[in-house]
């Protein structure tokens, strides 16, 4: 089988590298397709004459392939919000949707939403293969506790938080995980032990620092769904002046959303003491978090290949 895997952005390995593990496992060809743009992506797929393609996106017009389209962190949610490009059509050119739990069904368009699978979130297969020792050994880590700081696209804000993280957590490592995206100043690099690039995969940068990681500290970063299954607490920084995409209040606020539940995902308009040196991760909140967020069995990798394998010859 000839299975295609768009790469919009290099960091699409992040969340398909689990499936093209699965594929190359049972012999199938797996061709990496980085493009600019949709037309390009057509034309490539051309040449390449995939038997399937399994993508974080819907498939652009003209795209002839049978189509699986793997659900990506909350962007489902933005779906049929003002100002998001996504349409029930681009849903329907689809022919086969992977979510990663049942919870996240509600928010798919009628008609698709009954036919989607519920595969769970693939890159979480590579967290028990993280040995926390060799992560602390690759980057020098003695076994003080790990504060990781994921920067926001404000600059000035992170500033203020890593000085207050600085001094609150004194006796820790303080790690800034930064993207090419991520503005990381001089200044912002003054209070941190270390910088690292989140530039890998096999497995992620970000699950090998989760796996070493004491809390976790962000703006409203999607990376708390892999922290919540490495049973990492964090705090989600919620500034008033924030505006978040259309659909947000689906998994914001409320008690019990993605980036607010009790006793594993804490919420605060900026770093406290208080708020620092309450956050715990409990494990039965851990538990019904991955339960309803996630899905935890380990072959979720498989199962997406498996529900793209069956496109193959499906068509009329």
């Amino acid at each position: 089988m000839r299975v295609a895997f768009p790469l919009g952005r290099p960091n699409y390995l992040r969340p398909l590298g689990a499936v093209i593990d699965a594929c190359r496992a049972l012999g199938h060809e797996v061709f990496c397709v980085q493009y600019r743009n949709e037309p390009e992506l057509v034309t490539l797929l051309t040449g390449v004459r995939p038997d399937v393609v399994i993508a974080l996106e819907p498939p652009p017009p003209g795209a002839v392939p049978p189509w699986c389209w793997l659900q990506y962190q909350t962007d489902f949610l933005a779906y049929g919000a003002p100002g998001i490009r996504w349409t029930r059509e681009d849903f329907v050119r689809c022919d086969a949707w992977a979510i990663y739990s049942e919870w996240w069904r509600q928010w798919l368009p009628d008609g698709i939403a009954e036919r989607a699978m519920v595969t769970g979130m693939p890159e979480l297969d590579e967290v028990e293969g993280i040995d926390p020792d060799m992560v602390r050994k690759e980057y020098g880590l003695d076994p003080r506790p790990v504060v990781l700081f994921l920067p926001s696209q404000d600059a000035r804000e992170d500033l203020v938080t890593l000085a207050a993280l600085r001094a609150f957590y004194e006796g820790a490592i303080l790690i800034i995980r930064a993207r090419p995206k991520d503005r990381v100043t001089w200044r912002m690099r003054r209070h941190a032990d270390l910088v690292i690039q989140d530039d890998a995969w096999g497995p992620p940068t970000i699950l090998k620092l989760l796996r070493v990681a004491s809390v976790i500290v962000h703006t409203y970063s999607t990376a708390v769904l892999e922290a919540a299954y490495c049973g990492v607490p964090s705090v989600c920084l919620a500034p008033e002046h924030l505006s978040f995409y259309p659909g947000a209040e689906r998994v914001l606020h409320g008690g019990e959303g993605v980036f607010c539940w009790r006793g594993l995902v804490y919420h605060a308009p900026h770093i406290t003491r208080v708020a620092l040196a309450d956050v715990t991760a409990k494990p039965d909140a851990r538990a019904a978090y991955v339960e309803r967020f996630l899905g935890d069995d380990g072959r979720r990798g498989a199962r997406v290949r498996a529900l793209a394998a069956g496109l193959v010859g499906a068509r009329p």
